[in-house]
């Protein structure tokens, strides 16, 4: 062999080894990226339903103050007249700050009949109330006042006599309320409770009360009969403290809530914020929305997690990404071993040409070395391929995992590309074991018997084929076990890449010139494109999807049986646009 055969055949074991290091390489990153991807899946769960059970306890808790109001207005349907001593009895016995912390009171919220202001100012100052008056002052079309209100002390004081029908988001809530004749919640306000200190924004929440014996029916009766409104204001720093007490201490704190009037995210509308100095990311891993529609206002609530993917814990998927690196490593180190003791041994062999016998013995210590650290590569390169299967195989018997579509075809993935490289790891074992010496040794081979041996072990599916062997087939001069190989992948070739929408037909035949068997193992099958044919005797070239199982050796690999014997292989146009393997084979020698 030159020496440039030398460099080129060890260069190219090189890029073989190379490539196969870049294969399991990509498994494993893949692999590692699958597991992350379940981690953070996982986690995005478990937040997923701590926000669900934050939005799910605030709407309970709007329905249950939407209750405690209906009861009032209940109080007033039961009753000629509800007297400010009845308000206050009946508000203290629903101890709203212990069973429903966080609503600022309960309270009523009179319609004062037009022309009516003067007498109504004189009836409240007369109960003990000599300042009281109804703010805004003046004359309206409509005249409301707060006149019940409990608790009545600190804050709540500041609202006596206020016409909460003067300012335009509570009217509107308010007509809501009174037309529809059910609960209305207020837009985002400030409350006239509010102070220099600690202004938070607030929302009001009103039920109507109709004067008793009245017809209902249309909008126009219930205007008409309109007697005023049982009514809850909420600063809402206070209201959401009140509601999420218990779940900020097990699933918040670590948690940022804002929640907005509407359905958009702006400033303006801006009602609550959980933590102030934080600012919800919409790249956030955890960044989710809900909405809670309630009496005719909708809130938009913004969920994202403060501390966010820092604390989530990618143990496993650093352990598989650091096992499969190293992996990759000793099976790259084991090639190139292999490579490197070839590269030797073909060295000694040509130092010591001058002494046959020396050379004889230094080529058997090296066939030696190379047969033992082909052992070695077997068993440590397809060991850690199986243990890759393995484990994913265990993560898909998770229950978890396999209710989840995408984790459990990322995992069948993983373990089909792990059986796929121990098949790439195990043709390359068997192409760099091809030994010049052994391809022609063992005498004189029977052509025919060769085929119908591979027809008899390819089973099942080489029996449903019309297999054509035109006989005589040419003995030649082979090892058993290459002629074997030879036909084998042939055979197999044509049976993976049939044509399906014909009956396969597969037809062998040999001619004799000069010296040598020319055979023509042609087929009806897909075919290759003459513009590929070069391309498919190159190692691992595959020229089909990758839902068809193979390695892309076996034409490189009967390609080098054939060359090591002394002969050519290549690509014709085979049985109705199948493809025809030619080749030629040294023949018996006679006498």
């Amino acid at each position: 062999m030159s020496n440039h055969a030398t460099v080129g055949n060890q260069s190219l074991k090189a890029w073989l080894a190379w490539f196969v290091f870049v294969v399991a390489m990509l498994v494993t990153v893949f692999a590692s990226m699958q597991v992350k991807q379940l981690i953070e899946a996982e986690a995005v769960r478990n937040v997923s339903s701590a926000y669900d059970q934050a939005a799910l306890k605030i709407q309970e808790r709007l329905n249950t103050y939407a209750q405690i109001l209906r009861g009032g207005a209940g109080l007033f349907a039961a009753s000629t007249s509800v007297e400010r001593a009845e308000w206050r009895d009946y508000v203290k016995t629903l101890q709203t700050e212990q069973s429903v912390p966080g609503v600022q009171g309960v309270g009523f919220a009179t319609v004062v009949a037009p022309g009516q202001l003067s007498a109504h100012i004189a009836s409240i100052r007369q109960e003990g109330f000599p300042d009281y008056t109804v703010r805004p002052a003046g004359e309206r079309a409509l005249t409301t006042s707060i006149i019940y209100l409990e608790p009545f002390r600190e804050r709540n004081l500041r609202a006596f006599g206020f016409d909460m029908y003067s300012e335009p988001v509570r009217r509107a809530a308010m007509e809501q309320a009174r037309d529809a004749g059910t609960v209305a919640l207020s837009g985002k306000v400030e409350l006239v409770q509010e102070t220099a200190k600690d202004v938070q924004a607030g929302t009001l929440m009103y039920v109507p009360v109709y004067r008793n014996g009245q017809i209902l029916d249309t909008v126009e009766q219930r205007q008409r009969a309109l007697l005023g409104w049982v009514y809850s204001p909420f600063r809402m720093d206070d209201l959401m403290s009140g509601i999420l007490q218990q779940w900020e201490h097990d699933n918040g704190q670590d948690v940022d809530l804002h929640i907005y009037d509407g359905a958009q995210v702006a400033p303006a509308a801006l009602m609550f914020d959980s933590k102030s100095k934080q600012v919800p990311d919409a790249q956030s891993l955890f960044y989710q929305q809900r909405r809670i529609d309630f009496g005719g206002r909708q809130w938009l609530l913004v969920f994202d997690h403060v501390v966010g993917a820092a604390s989530l814990n990618y143990t496993s998927a650093w352990l598989l990404l650091m096992g499969g690196l190293a992996i990759s490593g000793l099976l790259l180190g084991l090639m190139r071993s292999i490579i490197n003791t070839q590269a030797n041994a073909q060295r000694i062999a040509d130092k010591l040409t001058a002494t046959v016998h020396s050379r004889e013995e230094a080529l058997e210590r090296s066939n030696t070395e190379l047969t033992r650290l082909g052992e070695v590569m077997a068993h440590h390169f397809q060991e850690p391929t199986r243990r890759l299967a393995s484990f994913a195989k265990r993560l898909l018997a998770k229950s978890d995992l396999a209710r989840d579509e995408d984790s459990r075809l990322s995992l069948n993935f993983i373990d089909t590309e792990s059986k796929r490289l121990s098949a790439l790891v195990h043709g390359a074992q068997r192409y760099l074991a091809l030994d010049p010496d052994q391809i022609t040794a063992g005498g004189v081979v029977d052509s025919v018997q060769a085929m119908r041996q591979c027809i008899r072990e390819a089973g099942t599916p080489a029996a449903e084929v019309d297999i054509v062997l035109h006989e005589p087939l040419p003995r030649v001069r082979l090892s058993e076990q290459s002629l074997h190989t030879l036909f084998a992948i042939l055979l197999d070739n044509a049976l993976r890449y049939c044509n399906p929408q014909r009956a396969l037909r597969i037809e062998v035949s040999a001619s004799v010139l000069d010296s040598r068997a020319v055979f023509r193992f042609a087929d009806n099958g897909s075919g290759i494109a003459p513009q590929y044919r070069v391309q498919a005797l190159g190692l691992f070239t595959r020229l089909v999807p990758s839902s068809i199982p193979g390695t892309g050796m076996g034409l490189a690999l009967a390609k080098k049986i054939v060359g090591l014997a002394g002969g050519q292989l290549h690509i014709e146009d085979g049985l109705d646009g199948g493809a025809c393997i030619v080749f030629d084979l040294p023949l018996e020698i006679e006498g």
